[in-house]
């Protein structure tokens, strides 16, 4: 009766669920065709002639998720390009699709660069890219860390790193890091040996004991010596990040609670370079020490031979070809970029 009961209730929580209206596609139709669809309801939409779904299939389906369709269905010209063809790389601005004779920026993704330039333009030629180059993998790129026991590392999974990027890990409960607590990928190569996470034992000293002594710690928490005793008022009290009332906020980047919840991962928008701690956590009801999203530098064409790059990023340096000859040297700087040569 109890198993008759609940399937009841799944049924009806199912069932009242909001109902959907007739997705309205320009340049497509649905079928089975009707005013409302309930909630759960799945259904195929088509592109009339000389259009096509932006999954570039000649038919997609769409579900009535509490009253919205998803995924949104989408129309386009059979002539435009759609931006996932282009492998490893991400449309500027980001669009479903573009026209055709549309000139896109692609920004490489991380690890990757196209003939050394971290972004490429890409022509739409009748639902076609043309382009000179693809987004590989950057030599100086590394793999992710070697898995280490009872250890995690506190950023989100990737599969290829940039030269520089910094990965930290923690043990789990119960067990005591060995080993540098950070590692930086340098010209394809983790910068430190494998860490360890060695089972903690727990010793017992007497009261007054000359051998005894308070542990210490360093900014995140991390025990640097001594006891491992917990209950230590000296140690850092880190807590769940909820604890600390409002969320930081950092200009032009954004937080995202990770770790679970023991801490916020730092992360800026595109362009821009994070400077300062990767991770903030809620220690004693107070934040850490907060990052900064630098600004990168648009550059100045009116100088430049024109298939060059458009922008830098903050404290990246580089040199292009004049328009009337010779070279000029670029550094960015926050936003402000310094030029050194062709008449600047």
């Amino acid at each position: 009766m109890r198993i008759i009961v609940l399937a009841l209730c799944v049924w009806l929580c199912q069932a009242s669920g909001e109902s959907c209206k007739r997705p309205k596609i320009s340049g497509g139709f649905v079928v089975p065709a009707s005013e409302t669809y309930s909630h759960a309801t799945k259904l195929s939409y088509s592109c009339n002639r000389e259009m096509k779904t932006t999954l570039e299939t000649w038919w997609g389906e769409l579900l009535c998720d509490n009253g919205k369709w998803s995924p949104v269905p989408l129309c386009v010209p059979i002539t435009n390009c759609i931006p996932q063809n282009i492998k490893n790389a991400q449309p500027m601005p980001p669009r479903a699709s573009y026209s055709d004779s549309s000139n896109v920026t692609f920004v490489c993704k991380r690890g990757f660069k196209a003939d050394g330039q971290i972004d490429m333009m890409v022509t739409c030629n009748k639902g076609a890219w043309i382009r000179h180059a693809e987004c590989k993998r950057d030599a100086s790129a590394c793999n992710p860390p070697a898995k280490v026991n009872n250890a995690m590392i506190t950023r989100p999974y990737q599969d290829t790193f940039e030269h520089g990027d910094t990965v930290e890990f923690v043990c789990q409960n119960g067990f005591r890091l060995e080993g540098n607590k950070s590692s930086t990928c340098l010209n394809g190569t983790w910068s430190s040996p494998p860490i360890q996470c060695v089972k903690f034992m727990v010793q017992t000293q007497p009261e007054g004991s000359a051998n005894s002594r308070k542990p210490t710690y360093d900014e995140s928490g991390v025990t640097q010596g001594g006891s491992e005793d917990s209950s230590d008022p000296s140690r850092p009290a880190i807590t769940h990040v909820r604890e600390c009332k409002a969320y930081p906020t950092i200009e032009n980047g954004d937080f995202i609670e990770e770790a679970g919840g023991m801490a916020l991962k730092a992360e800026c928008a595109s362009y821009y370079k994070l400077e300062g701690p990767k991770q903030v956590m809620c220690v004693s009801g107070q934040w850490s020490k907060l990052p900064v999203c630098k600004a990168p530098c648009l550059l100045d064409q009116s100088q430049l031979l024109r298939s060059q790059r458009r922008y830098l990023i903050h404290g990246e340096e580089d040199e292009f070809w004049c328009k009337w000859g010779g070279w000029v040297k670029v550094k960015c700087v926050d936003g402000r970029a310094q030029y050194e040569g062709c008449g600047y």
